[in-house]
């Protein structure tokens, strides 16, 4: 073996047991979400409000479902301490937020407070035009021949979440830890309103813009957390299912989020440091090789 292939292969070996040694105890890790692979959905059961039936539905075209709107792609980065082979625990300082999935009727900059009435007493939408948002969808009353009650739209949306340490079982490179227990929700997020006047019935939900909602927070129940991988090429995925009760301007709607969070873990400098000098060293050792010959 020539003498260039030995210094690459022990500063090789050097940046491995220089990593080793820095994830043998609990170490801070930061990961970031892929976004192609991690998504949130929002379920919302028909439930009775005032007396009256309502349930979730697409807000263009017809069916008996939400499944337009209801899901969206979640980014950010996650905050850990991780001890190789033993526990990870999520720590504060995770930033977590959703992607707006598409374009939702109402549109916030639409409402008018000048203008209100007995069912608006903040005031009402000038138009039916839509805005970019997190979520959407129509209620409906099923009982009334499906009549629309009102369009929302959930936009701004961010997430929380935070552990006590998980052992891991598995390899010690990786390998499964329990994830039930968690605690995961929306930190903040605004709601809009624009609510129908159902005939027989009259307007059941009142407009609203920028309805602020906050620490909808409550324990996952999915228990099957995973890392893959080792090193600077760990993979996390934290299965989610967390019952929550969401307060639309005194309205009280049983809901879950479900979904997933998968992330990789970003090199700390001391690591890519170390392989910076590495490659530095072998480059400038190369080089002196051909200036001597």
């Amino acid at each position: 073996m020539s003498r260039t292939k030995k210094c690459a292969l022990a500063i090789m070996a050097m940046c491995a047991i220089s990593l080793v040694s820095t994830t043998a105890s609990a170490t801070a890790v930061t990961w970031a979400i892929i976004q192609s692979a991690s998504s949130i959905k929002l379920a919302i059961p028909d439930q009775t409000v005032d007396g009256t039936k309502l349930g979730l539905r697409n807000q263009t075209g017809s069916g008996s479902s939400w499944t337009v709107g209801n899901t969206a792609a979640i980014g950010g980065t996650l905050k850990t301490n991780y001890i190789e082979g033993g526990s990870i625990d999520i720590t504060p300082g995770s930033n977590i937020f959703a992607i707006n999935s598409g374009n939702y009727r109402p549109n916030p900059a639409a409402f008018n407070t000048a203008v209100t009435s007995t069912a608006n007493p903040d005031g009402t939408y000038g138009n039916t035009s839509t805005a970019p948002g997190v979520l959407g969808a129509k209620a409906v009353a099923p009982d009334a021949l499906g009549a629309t009650a009102a369009y929302l739209a959930f936009r701004s949306v961010s997430f929380q979440i935070d552990s006590a340490p998980m052992p891991f079982v598995g390899p010690t490179t990786g390998g499964t830890f329990n994830t039930a227990g968690l605690s995961f929700g929306i930190a903040n997020a605004l709601i809009d309103l624009d609510g129908v006047s159902i005939t027989f019935v009259g307007q059941l939900i009142p407009d609203a813009a920028n309805v602020a909602v906050s620490n909808l927070v409550a324990a996952n129940t999915n228990p099957n957390g995973t890392i893959v991988g080792g090193g600077i090429f760990r993979q996390i995925t934290i299965p989610l299912n967390i019952p929550i009760a969401i307060d639309v301007d005194g309205i009280i709607l049983n809901a879950s989020l479900t979904g997933q969070i998968v992330a990789v873990a970003i090199p700390e400098p001391s690591t890519l440091m170390m392989a910076g000098v590495g490659l530095v060293s072998l480059g400038v050792y190369a080089r002196r090789r051909r200036l001597s010959r």
